[in-house]
């Protein structure tokens, strides 16, 4: 997997906007096929080659920083429209963060007594990565971990399930991942904004970082209302796809809502660039 930076996407860079470049050889179609049963998480980084884990991880350090810098803790990804790759690369990302977690952080036994995951029996409380589908109509992310898509999150808002219930513990990681829970048409997160942003309030301290996987935003209303919850947005196009005009309303939207966009990935963009020119860039 290459990159490929140009001098804009390097002045973008240091106004503190992410940029990241991923090709169209970056991620195997057969690691992430929603049919493939009984896959364990650590399989979405087997199916990866050394140059997609190496560009990840340039990635994850870019949010990282941000993390550290500016204390920014609640990550969305999304896109202009749907079929883009986002809950694929937001769920290696966020297992790669809680891989880390686990590698260079350790377990924080005993802290944490009011910690809404500690009582819920979700246990280490600190130092987890959280990644939430909130992609109801359309989930993916239980298909990735080969979880069950219900209960979770809608039915968290809705007051059917309590949250131990919902959540789910990924295998051989602090990974912990929240679904999508039963698929509705009902306007879940306008009539329950305020729970989901209490439970994220009530849970970010006790969390290193929490992932939302954010609907299109041209396509889902309730794509600029999830951005809202999150202390920045990663933008994802798919390259040779999208069309510019459709990044940039989905920038548009974003904004006029105050919405802050902490970067763009560029996903199966192929680079010409030789590997040794690329990694000194």
């Amino acid at each position: 997997m290459d990159y490929m930076i140009d001098a804009r996407q390097q002045r973008r860079a240091q106004q503190g906007e992410v940029t990241i470049v991923l090709p169209v050889e970056g991620t195997r179609r057969r690691a992430v096929a929603p049919t493939r049963r009984k896959q364990r998480a650590p399989d979405l980084l087997q199916g990866l080659s050394d140059n997609a884990i190496y560009d990840f991880q340039r990635i994850l350090e870019n949010i990282l920083s941000l993390r550290q810098r500016n204390n920014m803790q609640i990550i969305g990804m999304t896109s202009a429209h749907a079929h883009e790759g986002t809950s694929t690369i937001i769920a290696v990302l966020s297992l790669l963060a809680a891989v880390r977690q686990s590698s260079h952080l350790g377990i924080r036994n005993g802290a944490g007594g009011d910690d809404p995951l500690q009582r819920a029996g979700v246990n280490p409380p600190l130092q987890n990565v959280l990644l939430i589908d909130t992609q109801m109509k359309h989930p993916i992310l239980h298909s990735l971990f080969d979880v069950d898509f219900q209960p979770g999150l809608s039915d968290y808002l809705e007051s059917r399930m309590n949250l131990r219930t919902c959540i789910r513990n990924i295998a051989h990681s602090r990974l912990r991942l929240l679904p999508a829970g039963h698929r509705t048409d009902q306007p879940l997160y306008y009539l329950f904004f305020d729970v989901l942003n209490d439970l994220l309030e009530r849970i970010k301290p006790h969390l290193y970082l929490i992932f939302l996987d954010i609907p299109p935003l041209l396509e889902y209303a309730e794509g600029i209302t999830l951005s809202k919850l999150c202390d920045g947005i990663i933008l994802n196009v798919k390259s040779a796809a999208t069309r510019w005009e459709s990044v940039q309303e989905a920038k548009s939207l974003a904004e006029k809502a105050n919405v802050k966009i902490i970067g763009t990935i560029l996903n199966k963009r192929k680079s010409y660039v030789p590997n040794w020119v690329s990694r000194c860039l």
